[in-house]
């Protein structure tokens, strides 16, 4: 990711309230984004303030958890 911007797209097999959540490597939180109850859509990151490494992304519900990789270029 070297643009700086990221869109998380996601597909829940029921409505729900979401929470989307970038940790750094240390495990430390870095942004929280809350989502609209839904079954799917996307969201945007900025994530220009964030330095160059790898982070995780995690989506989660009330029953759900999602994690990917990100890495961040610069």
């Amino acid at each position: 990711l070297a643009s700086g911007f990221a869109t998380v797209s996601y597909s829940l097999p029921q409505p729900a309230a979401a929470t989307v959540r970038v940790y750094d490597a240390t495990g430390r939180v870095v942004m929280v984004r809350s989502l609209a109850v839904g079954r799917s859509g996307q969201v945007g990151l900025d994530l220009r303030s964030l330095s160059a490494g790898v982070y995780l992304v995690k989506l989660s519900t009330e029953s759900l958890t999602a994690t990917h990789k990100l890495v961040v270029e610069r």
